[in-house]
């Protein structure tokens, strides 16, 4: 199911540009996917964690859920709604 208008502008806040949230939810509503290096590098430095941005980017990628450590990270930028719906999107 495609990502709601709401997750969709609470990734792009998240990330701070919204076409590198566009490509997120492209791959997402694919159900995977490759993300583009500049994405992947804008997650890093969302989350403020190299391990853990990787992790996001690698889960989104491959439509697989989040680990414990990359969603702990994820939930920082992202508000409750919008975060639950991504992890649920991812892997379903």
């Amino acid at each position: 199911m495609p990502l709601s208008v709401h997750a969709r502008r609470m990734l792009a806040v998240g990330l701070g540009s919204q076409s590198a949230a566009d490509e997120v939810v492209t791959v997402i509503d694919a159900d995977g996917g490759t993300l583009s290096t500049p994405v992947r590098e804008r997650i890093v430095q969302a989350v403020g964690n190299r391990q853990a941005g990787d992790l996001i980017s690698d889960a989104i990628d491959a439509d697989t859920a989040l680990g414990a450590y990359a969603s702990e990270h994820l939930r920082h930028i992202l508000d409750t709604a919008a975060f639950a719906e991504i992890d649920a999107e991812l892997g379903a």
